[in-house]
């Protein structure tokens, strides 16, 4: 057996050590890379992203050093592309469609030197198995306490009205128009007035044209 380590080796170890762990928090759906919890109001997303060559010339890692992504899918916030829609249809999102995101960073001694948010994995496999001890730590110490905070609505509501830092991330700034289509949508489904004025602005900025008759008929069903 080969000394070296390539995707596949890598792709193993996820599954072997990550993915039970997450299994047993209901993430029951899993590729080589990613896992789904499906929720009623939301789907939870962990994802292992893989540099391939491009980007990993860029960062001068190896193509099998990743980054540990987190995101939030709420399943009532309608998604402006079509091949993405027909993938969450499927419970299947993929990470960076969520609304809320998260990037769980390594430590010093496994970080990539050009990036402080890539695991750097060396083409030899010492260090392979501390390094996943440390992802196993770290993501049952950070991602399931995530998915709680920013899954409950009232606190994801908060949320968008605040500007994005390093625990989430992926809505813009508070007055964008993806902050007013989430706060909008969120706003809404609290019941809260508010939510139809943030919906209007994100529909008059022009950003979802796509999503344009769909907001609109939405509101009208908020109409008294």
């Amino acid at each position: 057996m080969s000394d070296l380590v390539d995707r596949k080796f890598v792709s193993r170890k996820i599954r072997q050590v990550i993915w039970p762990i997450l299994k047993a928090d209901g993430f029951t759906d899993t590729t080589a890379t990613t896992a789904w919890r499906c929720l009623p109001d939301r789907i939870d997303i962990v994802n292992f992203q893989m540099m391939g060559a491009h980007l990993a010339s860029h960062l001068e890692t190896t193509t099998f050093s990743f980054a540990i992504n987190l995101a939030i899918y709420f399943r009532f916030i309608p998604c402006d592309s079509l091949l993405n829609r027909q993938k969450t249809v499927k419970g299947r999102p993929p990470e960076y469609c969520g609304q809320f995101r998260k990037s769980i960073n390594p430590p010093g001694l496994f970080q990539a030197d050009s990036n402080p948010d890539v695991w750097f994995v060396s083409l030899d496999k010492f260090g392979l198995d501390l390094m996943f001890n440390e992802v196993k730590i770290r993501v049952a110490a950070e991602a399931m306490p995530w998915f709680e905070k920013y899954g409950d609505l009232d606190v994801a509501y908060e949320r968008t009205r605040m500007y994005e830092d390093e625990d989430n991330w992926g809505y813009g700034t508070p007055d964008s128009p993806h902050a007013c289509l989430i706060r909008g949508y969120i706003g809404l489904r609290l019941g809260k007035e508010e939510g139809k004025e943030d919906l209007q602005l994100a529909l008059e900025s022009g950003c979802f044209a796509s999503l344009a008759a769909e907001i609109e008929a939405y509101l009208q069903t908020k109409e008294v």
